[in-house]
């Protein structure tokens, strides 16, 4: 961590000369290595529990980084990555950063319309683990809507939620820094009684989560927990 400030600048300077390609192998090769130990500690701190899992499913964007680091931070036995035709040419680069064994990757391609395709493809990746074995789903990749129906359907089956969050933001590069990213268990909001809410907007509530902003969503909801207290 105490060289991550000067390979953050080293990095920004690939992005800002629009040399992608080197930005993600330095990414990939020298910050993330970095930032695991301190992501992995946080995430103990603030959720108290290992992130250990026997799988992650894993949804795949026009940037393949956070397909790669959730992996390499959790390390599960599998990887499954859904994806559409157009992220597809992503996957080699998570195999390759990733150095998962070829015999446990998977992925699932899955059309945008229907938009119902992607549960599809989920309910294939999730047939693919033993009933006792611990999964979850990382859904900071893809659009919006691709993250909600993912969030909804893993709040049905009760399945852990990941989300590579941050707390500075680098608009025009699209990306968070570094030292400010942190993995986010996302609190499922199904597993609450409906009697916590009370007065809640849960229209608004649940259109924050199905947005992807589970952050403001999760707050309103403990909010709304606390008043009722």
């Amino acid at each position: 961590m105490e060289n991550l400030p000067l390979l953050t600048e080293q990095w920004i300077k690939l992005l800002q000369e629009k040399k992608d390609r080197d930005a993600l192998d330095f990414y990939c090769t020298n910050i993330i290595p970095n930032i695991i130990p301190k992501l992995k500690e946080n995430f103990i701190k603030n959720h108290n529990i290992q992130p250990n899992y026997d799988g992650i499913i894993s949804l795949l964007g026009f940037t393949p980084d956070t397909v790669i680091l959730t992996y390499l931070f959790a390390k599960p036995k599998k990887l499954i990555v859904l994806h559409t035709k157009e992220t597809e040419r992503f996957l080699d680069d998570v195999v390759k950063y990733t150095s998962i064994p070829i015999g446990n990757f998977y992925h699932e391609v899955f059309i945008e319309d229907p938009s119902i395709d992607i549960y599809r493809a989920l309910e294939v990746s999730i047939n693919r683990f033993d009933k006792d074995e611990k999964i979850a789903i990382e859904l900071t990749g893809g659009k919006k809507t691709m993250g909600g129906a993912l969030a909804v359907a893993a709040g049905l089956l009760d399945i852990d939620q990941l989300y590579i969050d941050y707390k500075e933001y680098m608009p025009s590069f699209r990306k968070p820094k570094p030292e400010s990213t942190y993995i986010h268990l996302v609190t499922n909001p199904l597993r609450l009684s409906i009697d916590v809410f009370g007065n809640i907007d849960l229209e608004r509530a649940s259109m924050f989560f199905n947005e992807g902003k589970y952050d403001v969503s999760e707050e309103l909801f403990i909010q709304s927990s606390k008043k009722n207290e």
